[in-house]
């Protein structure tokens, strides 16, 4: 008896971490989809991802909606030349999961061609 409670014991660990991992591998799927919608200016796409309450705070500190950063994009405010993403961390607590990573960037604002390394979250 003892060895078949070891045993569920392991397999509901190993189930549990499985599944955190496969939430984790979808969370940083999402992000990076995120990422390339911007960089393609694809609208729908991003709008698809983004909920309608989202606040969006750029590196500059400027403070988007989804609707404002959508137009941001789609109107050609903002031409996004290179994202790529690096170092992702996923922290998850119950329901809540927290993103973290870092992101080399270039993009064209106003004429200007502007490239940073940056945290993101």
């Amino acid at each position: 008896m003892k060895y078949f409670f070891i045993l569920f014991l392991f397999i509901g660990s190993y189930q549990q971490v499985h599944a955190q991992k496969n939430d984790k591998d979808i969370l940083k799927n999402l992000c990076e989809q995120k990422f390339a919608y911007m960089l393609q200016a694809n609208a729908s796409g991003l709008s698809s991802l983004l909920h309608d309450s989202v606040t969006y705070i750029h590196s500059s500190s400027k403070v988007d909606s989804k609707n404002s950063l959508v137009n941001t994009i789609t109107n050609a405010t903002t031409l996004y030349k290179k994202l790529d993403i690096y170092d992702v961390k996923i922290t998850t607590f119950k329901n809540t999961a927290i993103v973290v990573g870092k992101l080399h960037y270039a993009a064209e604002t106003k004429g200007e061609l502007r490239a940073y390394d940056l945290l993101f979250t």
